[in-house]
């Protein structure tokens, strides 16, 4: 039977992480297991060695039809492959079923030391619940892209031996959005669609009953949280549209998960301040000088 064995140096970290008790940061010790090993792989440089779990008490065991119970095959599958770089990690073999687990074990065990450092830094976050939001947070700044500004053209005017600037034409840049691909390709062959409507590949024209409903240009809002899930502004952009969607790398080569990237137009946006309000209120605004 194949299993994983978590470190016995870890035994508290996962006992407040799962806990029986009130607060819970993951449902059991198998989700925790799988987070702290996506966390491994994602931090690949802090994969520096390969722990040696004795494989017998006070080491905890995780046994792979609990791990598959919780729908966790296909992730250590994928980790197995993204890490080796070869299909023959996943041959319906015992002896190589081992070797993927054994796989896992090594990012979950890392991962836990990382979690642990960061959480040991933080005296109240008893469950642990605050250290993994921040790693959480951290992983999503690195991989979501700005939102472009807008930008206010100046049209000159000379008047009385002076240059003056009035303000023109506003204009404002596209918004690059970057999104992991599912496993059945849902998403991507949505955008495909979507583009496909705006110019069809073999007609080259619209489509005109989604044109009229104006189901083609719909607006889009993004939240700005803080750390509780809380927004703390709203940006909703109107008239979107799929400029482009990026290549995918299909390579055995590839050591990450499968992600691309979609280019939306819009007409404008509008922002608030996390209240409902549409404008920025300007009144109550300081500016330099006053």
């Amino acid at each position: 039977m194949a299993r994983i064995w978590i470190h016995e140096d870890f035994n508290e970290l996962m006992d407040e992480l799962s806990p029986s008790g009130k607060e819970q940061t993951f449902e059991n010790f198998a989700h925790a297991a799988a987070f702290c090993a996506a966390l491994a792989f994602n931090k690949k440089g802090i994969l520096k060695k390969e722990y040696k779990v004795k494989g017998s008490s006070p080491s905890r065991e995780i046994r792979d039809n609990v791990l598959d119970g919780q729908d966790l095959k296909e992730q250590i599958d994928i980790l197995a492959l993204a890490h080796t770089g070869s299909h023959e990690i996943l041959k319906d073999e015992e002896e190589i079923k081992d070797e993927r687990y054994k796989i896992f074990q090594n990012y979950a065990n890392t991962g836990l030391k990382f979690l642990s450092d960061i959480k040991e830094k933080k005296a109240t976050d008893t469950s642990g619940v605050d250290t993994v939001i921040q790693i959480l947070s951290e992983i999503s700044a690195e991989n979501v892209s700005d939102l472009e500004d807008s930008e206010i053209g100046e049209i000159p005017v000379d008047y009385r031996g002076r240059n003056l600037k009035l303000p023109g034409k506003r204009t404002y840049g596209d918004w690059e959005i970057t999104m992991l691909a599912d496993g059945e390709f849902q998403l991507r062959n949505a955008f495909e669609r979507w583009m496909n409507d705006l110019n069809d590949a073999v007609e080259n024209v619209a489509d005109q009953e989604h044109n009229l409903n104006n189901v083609l240009f719909p607006n889009w809002s993004i939240d700005q949280l803080d750390r509780t899930g809380k927004p703390l502004k709203t940006y909703t952009m109107f008239h979107c549209w799929p400029k482009s969607v990026s290549a995918m790398e299909n390579s055995y080569d590839n050591e990450t998960l499968a992600e691309f990237s979609v280019t939306l137009a819009y007409s404008y946006f509008l922002t608030n301040d996390g209240t409902g309000s549409n404008r920025v209120p300007l009144g109550d605004a300081a500016f330099p000088g006053e």
